[in-house]
């Protein structure tokens, strides 16, 4: 165990102290486990830590960043078990500085015998739909402060019947914002090719917002465009795979729309080639929903939502019963309310000013169950959580969602939100206003 060796260096009250932590020992075994996935060399991470020499090069900020624990990439307080969760142990951010306060031996011996396996991170078994732009797209963010809304339209091209996984590749992670895929059911396909073609000029058509044209109003309520939400990402998301046993139902003949969010002022080149791949089954046991929760008066009442200028711990909340979301019917017509339901996952979404953001169950018993928290939000680090249990919610529960921003000149500096100067945010679609969303997956 950690802790046996470890303890003589921390006071763990072990039996018998052994050696100095050392990089042969124990310490690579650590890197190569949690770290070295992602900082090598063409990878994702811009630090290769994939050798001793590179290690010990960056060892003062590595060390910063493990004792911090703002690395490995997490973001959720320990509040309950979830899984695919990379955090290191106390013991382990411990041995990892007293190896760096000792001058970063490197040892000449066995590895660990307890050495840390890899976390485990969430993939597709197979790819069994891939679809992506034919041809790359210039996004054009003068009209919106740096912002780009484009859904580009694919008929669904398989016979299976539900989706299992998800997963979106994009061409340029210095543009892309956010990726949202979305389900339109076969009777309103003419809808959406009447979109494209009402744009003949460059692929795709502008959807601010949702997966419909951007001024296109439907004639009554009863033709709304039906848009079952199948597959999201966002800056540190990376594959999403359903719970076993579930998935989302897709009509034979629907139209998939990807809708891309684009913030150009990010980089000189924000030209993107952006690939979706799907996992896909012909049953499943019980059909799941992904599903938006927030409170809509913020959406349709953006100021409703104000963050002044200069203004730091800044939080709105939202609670309310399941039932009383409005719109869910569209998003999940056939979750039924009066039965349980069961929260699978959760992806907690703010904007480049977010400081904090929870999700919590409030039981009819008046027992608070925290779903997830995070602390200390960082855009460029989004995920689905997903408790190993799932948070099942009876009908009258109610579910809260609450975040804080921080609206200052140096909270906006460090997140390079545009303009530095600080200037009143309120809710919105563009990257420099804001958001208080959790993207759920539930079923009954």
């Amino acid at each position: 165990m950690w802790g046996t060796w470890l303890g003589s260096l921390i006071g763990g009250g072990c039996a018998a102290p052994v050696a100095q932590p050392t990089w042969r020992g124990e310490i690579e075994p650590l890197i190569e486990a949690r770290c070295a996935g992602c900082h090598s060399e063409g990878n994702l991470a811009p630090l290769s830590l994939d050798s001793y020499e590179a290690v010990v090069e960056a060892l003062d900020p590595v060390v910063y960043a493990i004792e911090s624990r703002s690395m490995p990439p997490w973001g959720a307080a320990p509040i309950r078990s979830y899984r695919y969760d990379p955090s290191l142990t106390d013991d382990q951010i411990a041995a990892v500085v007293a190896w760096a306060e000792a001058g970063a031996p490197r040892g000449s011996g066995e590895v660990a015998a307890e050495a840390p396996a890899a976390v485990e991170q969430p993939s597709l078994d197979r790819i069994d739909v891939s679809i992506g732009m034919s041809d790359p797209y210039t996004p054009n963010g003068s009209e919106h402060n740096g912002d780009d809304y484009r859904c580009f339209s694919f008929p669904w091209p398989s016979g299976e019947r539900y989706i299992t996984g998800f997963e979106a590749v994009p061409g340029n992670l210095a543009s892309a914002h956010h990726v949202a895929a979305y389900i339109v059911p076969p009777f309103q396909a003419e809808i959406v090719a009447a979109f494209e073609a009402s744009h003949p000029e460059v692929a795709g058509y502008p959807c601010y917002g949702t997966a419909a044209m951007d001024g296109w109003e439907p004639a009554s309520a009863l033709d709304e465009l039906q848009q079952g939400l199948v597959g999201v990402w966002a800056p540190g998301v990376g594959a999403v795979r359903t719970p076993r046993g579930t998935g989302l139902e897709v009509e034979p003949g629907s139209t998939l729309v990807v809708q891309m969010h684009y913030y150009t002022l990010a980089t000189d080149d924000p030209t993107d080639q952006t690939a979706v791949h799907f996992q896909t089954a012909t049953e499943v046991d019980q059909v799941g929903y992904s599903v938006f929760w927030l409170d809509l008066t913020w959406a349709l009442s953006p100021t409703s939502m104000q963050i002044p200028a200069g203004a730091e711990g800044v939080g709105y909340a939202y609670r309310a019963p399941l039932q009383e979301l409005p719109g869910l019917s569209l998003l999940a017509p056939d979750l039924d309310l009066t039965a349980p339901v069961r929260i699978h996952s959760v992806m907690p979404h703010q904007h480049l000013l977010g400081r904090s953001i929870e999700l919590t169950a409030h039981h009819l018993d008046g027992g608070a169950e925290p779903v997830v928290e995070i602390p200390d939000y960082d855009f460029s680090w989004q995920r689905f959580y997903e408790p190993t249990e799932a948070v099942v919610m009876a009908p009258g529960d109610e579910l809260e969602v609450s975040c804080v921003w921080d609206n200052t000149a140096a909270s906006r500096a460090e997140a390079g939100a545009v303009p530095i100067e600080p200037v009143d945010v309120t809710w919105g679609e563009g990257t420099t206003d804001e958001m208080c969303i959790a993207v759920l997956y539930a079923t009954n």
